[in-house]
């Protein structure tokens, strides 16, 4: 398997040559390549602090963007949503690779509320249409007919894991500290393969850990039976995202690399570490469960790109190859169905 992923990024590479910065272009030109299986969407803009993320709320964070790249490299990246001035983040493929969710602060209120975005007709809907709540984080379901979301409900409370039917409807809290202070923050979620679980990332124990919880104890509050806490580190660890086989990849901070986990079997088992020279920031594993895609830089205080390796993190590929924008978030198009 090892062999035949290293085979395979190979010809990524050949087929992508060198990339520059993106250029933009109507938005449906790269969204034309939907069906193909083809498509890479990240989040792009300034990191004015060089700290490696775009501060929720700050200036930084309202000049980002999501970009779409087609990495054969056919048709020029575009810009997801139209041009604006506020935050574009967190984008997330469907599972038959037809649509992209992100959080978007282009909205009536100004609130950022999950879109999501049809690729082949380009029509937009948006899911959540708080008014007043901030949402970010969208992650569908395996079988497309849910969507986990970060929401924080006023500028004063703390931030809680809700989900969505696909088309908006039935909105609900699933997890996390519901009250003010703005203290607790349950981030990052993803539903596990057989759709029962969500993984995420809590700092209510003072800094972020990854947990599971089973959606059988789901209701107006947490049931702490249902919760289990997969790490215990004295350091962030974060950003979590099931990948197709049914592990779970993350951040650690204290090496900035990529572990990887059993969501069924930590802490008992203990994570691997996937190595890659340089920092790492939000791993993604590829549709087939064959690769890695994450923003990476060399060193601190320097811009991100997004990097594609094996899911060993062995034979890197540059997808963005950009010297002062920085590129994190990514999300690889699975291959949608044939018609």
């Amino acid at each position: 398997m090892r062999a035949r992923a290293r085979l395979a990024l190979v010809g990524l590479a050949v087929l992508i040559g060198a990339t520059s910065t993106a250029v933009a272009a109507p938005a449906s030109t790269a969204l034309e390549a939907v069906g193909r299986g083809n498509l890479l969407a990240y989040t792009a803009g300034i990191d004015i602090d060089q700290d490696g993320m775009f501060a929720a709320g700050t200036p930084e964070e309202e000049g980002t963007d999501i970009w779409v790249r087609d990495v054969t490299g056919a048709t020029p990246p575009v810009m997801l949503n139209r041009p604006n001035s506020v935050a574009d983040v967190t984008p997330s493929f469907s599972p038959d690779g037809t649509k992209i969710a992100w959080a978007s602060r282009d909205t009536p209120t100004g609130t950022l509320d999950i879109l999501v975005k049809t690729l082949s007709t380009g029509a937009v809907t948006n899911l959540t249409n708080s008014g007043s709540a901030d949402e970010r984080w969208p992650s569908w379901s395996g079988d497309g007919t849910r969507i986990l979301y970060n929401r924080r409900t006023t500028p004063t409370s703390n931030l809680d894991i809700w989900v969505t039917n696909a088309d908006g409807t039935s909105q609900r809290y699933l997890a996390g500290k519901i009250g003010d202070g703005k203290f607790y923050e349950d981030c990052c979620a993803s539903f596990t393969t057989d759709g029962a679980s969500i993984v995420f990332a809590s700092n209510r124990t003072g800094q972020f850990d990854i947990y599971r919880y089973d959606l059988a104890g789901a209701g107006s509050r947490e049931r702490a039976k249902y919760l289990t806490r997969l790490t215990y580190a004295p350091w962030y660890q974060g950003t979590p995202a099931v990948e197709a086989r049914g592990t779970v990849v993350y951040r650690n901070a204290s090496d900035h690399q990529i572990y990887r986990l059993d969501p069924f079997r930590a802490p008992a088992q203990a994570p691997t570490a996937v190595r890659v020279p340089g920092q790492v920031r939000t791993p993604q594993g590829t549709p087939d469960g064959r690769g890695l895609v994450f923003g990476w830089r060399p060193g601190p205080r320097q811009a991100l790109d997004i990097i594609l390796t094996d899911r060993f993190g062995a034979n890197p590929v540059n997808m963005t190859n950009t010297r002062v924008i920085t590129e994190t978030n990514p999300t690889w198009q699975p291959k949608p169905p044939r018609p």
